[in-house]
């Protein structure tokens, strides 16, 4: 038999007949036995002669090879033979590998497309043993050796297949095994080319990627523990490195198709939610809502997607490469850019995600914010600006905004206008009123409903300000990212490039600018997340200087807007509006400094006061001090620990500014006597006491 299997039509039937014959129950107990005592002198041949033979004839067949090595793998679990032969077969190729000697047959045939992806296949199934593990991954090694294209293909499948972490070293024991064989190519390169693959390919569904993301997340995480030798050298980060272009580029196309479908759907969900206690519980309503859940389940394996690509970017030393030259590879401006920007559209399409994978999509982005923000101030600023017109304009939904509360392709009509067709009347004092309270009742829209996920995702928001502004962890908002934000805050919401200046004019003046101030008092009113940037800013002293104009405008219209609305009977709903505003604007200004002791105490006593008596209130104390007292950095003073602080003992205000208010709560003692005790008995005493003698 051994004769005829010199000839190649009849070696693979010659080997299959003396794998059956061996393998069989009776033989494989004849076998052992004969083994143990050494009878097999008896018949002229020795067992291992016989299993090198054979190992031989198996490695000369390149007919079916997959057949052969599927066969020796199923014998193997049922008799030593079949193992033993295994065994030898490692052994031969041991030995290839030491001669660079000819390749095998069956290993040049087992390396076509179809026989290699089988026995990848074979590899990360679950049900193989420990003993086909290490065989198949022996036969793979020897065809990436064999033919070194093959390996980067092998690889890259690998990548793709593997569904467990716990499968993962199949993939390094591949690869260090081919580092240390001495192919001509290194491991660096190959890897390369196993992520250019990746790149190159024609375009298939996210869901494909989902894994080979984790998998290459996973190698690098465990390079950057650097357990062995290997692991140290980090090849995987030094190939993904390479292609940090292709990374952010591919991330960027995944959130732009991503984005505003996976936003429409989730975000009408949230309204079907919030308003479902007003709606009959039909049966159609039920099933809307459940297909929005649906929808949203399947989102995950998009966001593990871009939790792993986010990662992968987080552990690749982007901020070293970006600073330092000596590197491999250096980002230029544009690059750095792009960078910004996807990373930004990453930390929006976490807000989308729903708990807990939002807090955790939006760390990372946070860390990232820190990471590549740190050591550019190009970067801080750019950052800055993106979130900023992400939260107020691309994504206000996600925190609470209503729609515009003008239709834009209906045609604008200015105050002056109205007012030239009211004509001249008896009634000229009341008539700019009027015409103001009409500009505030056409197309009003219903307060906008803020849900706590609104607040949540407004907390995280804040929190990726903060790390894109600090040049280190422990540091906090840089004073050039404050400054920065303010302004852009200023140019988002005020549309005129004139009175943008920190002084408050005289009240009236304000006839000028009041279309301009109705502006920012309606982009206050439908985007509630400009508050929280408000006052992130106020408690960043004195950032918000820079702000005045905003103020100025939100206090100019709540003036006359108390005052319009003392002249007939206002609702409820209404009166809570202006109360919650005006609350929010003397706040802002106490958290700044920019309203000292006793006006820093005005936002408890105006719910207590009447419409006009708040307007009257709001003129004469805070706008006439704002106006004498300019909103300034150098009203400022820097502390030990690098923050800013305005003394109130320095910042007395003269009597003028505190008698209008003195007179107004006299009225309201009844409601307001605890009040009146803090500010004008104890306060007054306190002053006193603290003047010089």
């Amino acid at each position: 038999m051994l004769c005829l299997a010199s000839s190649d039509k009849l070696l693979p039937l010659v080997f299959s007949t003396l794998l059956e014959l061996f393998t069989s129950p009776e033989a494989h107990a004849v076998i052992l036995s004969n083994q143990r005592h050494h009878l097999w002198a008896n018949i002229g041949l020795k067992y291992t002669v016989l299993i090198e033979r054979t190992a031989e004839m198996a490695l000369k067949i390149n007919n079916k090879p997959l057949n052969v090595i599927s066969t020796l793998l199923d014998k193997s679990e049922k008799c030593a033979f079949g193992l033993h032969i295994l065994m030898q077969i490692l052994n031969q190729i041991g030995k290839e590998y030491r001669k660079c000697s000819e390749h095998y047959p069956l290993i040049i045939a087992l390396s076509e497309y179809g026989d290699y992806v089988d026995l990848c296949n074979l590899l990360i199934s679950q049900s193989i043993n420990p003993v086909k593990s290490a065989f198949i991954l022996h036969i793979l090694n020897y065809i990436g050796h064999c033919k070194p294209n093959k390996f980067p293909k092998i690889v890259h499948y690998l990548l793709y297949h593997i569904t467990s972490v716990s499968m993962l070293p199949l993939i390094l024991n591949f690869v260090q095994s081919h580092y240390y064989t001495g192919v001509s190519n290194c491991p660096f390169s190959n890897l390369y080319d196993v992520l250019q693959m990746t790149f190159t390919a024609s375009k298939q569904s996210e869901f494909i990627y989902t894994f080979f993301w984790e998998n290459l997340c996973n190698l690098i995480q465990q390079e950057k523990q650097g357990r062995t030798v290997f692991l140290e050298q980090g090849n995987f980060t030094k190939a993904a490195l390479q292609h940090v272009l292709n990374i952010i580029k591919f991330f960027e196309e995944i959130l732009d198709r991503k984005l505003q479908n996976i936003a429409k759907k989730i975000i009408k969900e949230e309204k079907e939610l919030s308003f479902k206690t007003t709606y009959y519980q039909t049966d159609s309503n039920k099933s809307s809502i459940f297909n929005m859940k649906t929808v949203c389940e399947n989102q995950n394996h998009y966001s593990s997607i871009c939790d792993n690509i986010a990662r992968i970017l987080e552990m690749l030393d982007i901020n070293l490469v970006i600073s330092n030259g000596n590197n491999r590879i250096t980002l230029n401006n544009e690059t750095y850019q792009k960078l910004i920007h996807v990373i930004v559209k990453y930390f929006f399409y976490s807000l989308l995600l729903r708990k807990p994978s939002r807090r955790r999509s939006s760390i990372i982005a946070i860390r990232l914010f820190n990471k590549c923000c740190s050591t550019s101030r190009i970067g801080r600023i750019l950052t800055t600006q993106l979130l900023v017109d992400g939260a107020v304009f691309k994504y206000s939904l996600l925190f609470g905004a209503t729609t515009p509360a003008y239709n834009n392709d209906s045609q604008s009509v200015s105050l002056f206008n109205l007012n030239i067709k009211q004509g001249f009347t008896s009634q000229m004092s009341q008539r700019p009123l009027a015409v103001f309270r009409n500009e505030m009742d056409l197309n009003r829209k219903t307060p906008s409903l803020i849900t706590e996920t609104c607040f949540q995702r407004q907390r995280l928001l804040l929190e990726a300000l903060s790390a894109a502004m600090s040049e280190n962890v422990l540091a906090g908002p840089s004073t050039d990212a404050l400054t920065s934000l303010s302004l852009w805050l200023v140019e988002s919401v005020s549309t005129d490039v004139m009175y943008n200046g920190l002084p408050w004019p005289e009240d009236e003046f304000t006839k000028i600018t009041m279309e301009r101030d109705l502006h920012i008092r309606r982009m206050f009113q439908s985007t509630p997340v400009l508050w929280s940037l408000l006052r992130f800013v106020a408690y960043h002293r004195p950032a918000l200087c820079y702000c005045s104009v905003l103020l100025r405008g939100l206090t100019s219209v709540l003036i006359y807007q108390w005052l319009s609305w003392s002249y007939k009977s206002t609702p409820d709903s209404i009166f809570q509006e202006l109360h919650d505003t005006t609350k929010n604007v003397l706040q802002t200004l106490t958290l700044a400094q920019l309203l000292p002791p006793p006006l820093d105490t005005l936002a408890e006593v105006i719910p207590k006061l009447k419409a006009f008596e708040i307007s009257f209130v709001l003129k004469e104390c805070v706008w006439y001090y704002m106006k004498e007292n300019v909103p300034a950095p150098v009203l400022f003073q820097e502390t030990q620990l690098s923050h800013y602080w305005r003394d109130p003992m320095v910042s007395n205000i003269p009597l003028r500014f505190i008698e209008p208010l003195r007179m107004v709560m006299q009225k309201h003692l009844s409601d307001l006597a605890s009040n009146y005790n803090q500010i004008f008995i104890q306060g007054y005493n306190n002053r006193l006491n603290n003047l010089p003698k």
